[in-house]
């Protein structure tokens, strides 16, 4: 009975520098799941991205 197995045993607590290191982690990978979504929606789409004024620019130049 040496080892401590109580229900009510505490984690280790994380230090500032690692806390910080893996919250801007975790905002860099949504970030980049966010860019990657974007990215995807306009290669699938592109002309719904485009803004309909460039589109009558375009028309009047040609």
């Amino acid at each position: 009975m040496g080892m401590d197995s109580r229900p009510g045993a505490e984690l280790p607590p994380i230090d500032l520098d690692k806390g910080l290191a893996f919250a801007f982690l975790s905002l860099l990978c949504l970030f980049l799941l966010i860019m990657i979504v974007k990215c995807v929606k306009v290669v699938l789409d592109p002309y719904s991205e485009m803004a309909t004024s460039s589109w009558e620019e375009q028309r009047l130049e040609t």
